[in-house]
């Protein structure tokens, strides 16, 4: 007949809090990823996608479970997958030898679903296992295709002023309101040097 309990108890209040601070970490990054603009992913080394956040469908149209099915490969222009295959293993084997470099941000083209192009600016970091070996990267994609349409504008814009004012051998430059030089053509940059970002009184003073 059972005549009592026997039970051994032992104190788990630092691995109680510690789940909790865990619990509350990994709802607040749920929350970041799926109600931010920005697609954050995980892709392991061998390029192929193990996590994508819900806003991916803003930016290509497809699911988070058609991309991780895809790949990255369908998904971006021939150009832009093949120069990011090469990019990717270039940071590889520079956080290799120095963990703390800072990586640059990458510009891509991507296919949507409906056949349209969009491009995004890319931000990598690479997460590493507790022995510090590189397992997969954690990057960050922006919708950029307004502001590459703007860049592109401008510097459309910009050649034909080169071109034009190369022809009668004038210098022009373009100044902001608060007189910092923002752009030089190739007269006043042959006369000058080097003149962006430098003050106009400073520099055009005679």
């Amino acid at each position: 007949n059972l005549s009592g309990i026997q039970g051994t108890l032992r104190d788990i209040t630092e691995r109680k809090n510690a789940e909790e601070k865990l619990k509350e970490h990994d709802e607040m990054y749920r929350l970041l990823t799926e109600y931010s603009t920005d697609v954050v992913f995980i892709q392991n080394l061998d390029l192929s996608i193990k996590y994508v956040s819900p806003s991916v469908e803003a930016l290509s149209g497809y699911t988070p479970e058609e991309v991780i099915k895809l790949g990255p490969k369908f998904l971006m222009t021939e150009e832009s997958y093949e120069r990011g295959a090469a990019e990717f293993k270039e940071a590889i084997a520079l956080v290799t030898k120095n963990p703390d470099v800072e990586l640059p941000f990458w510009r891509y083209e991507y296919l949507r679903k409906d056949g349209s192009r969009r491009w995004g600016e890319f931000k990598a970091n690479f997460l590493r296992d507790s022995d510090g070996k590189i397992v997969a990267m954690q990057g960050t994609l922006r919708d950029i295709t307004e502001r590459k349409k703007a860049e592109d504008a401008l510097r459309q814009e910009r050649e034909m002023l080169e071109l034009v004012t190369s022809n009668i051998n004038a210098g022009l430059t373009i100044i902001s309101r608060d007189y910092k030089i923002l752009w030089a053509n190739k007269f006043l940059r042959t006369a000058y040097g080097d003149v962006t970002g430098k003050t106009c009184y400073s520099l055009y003073n005679d």
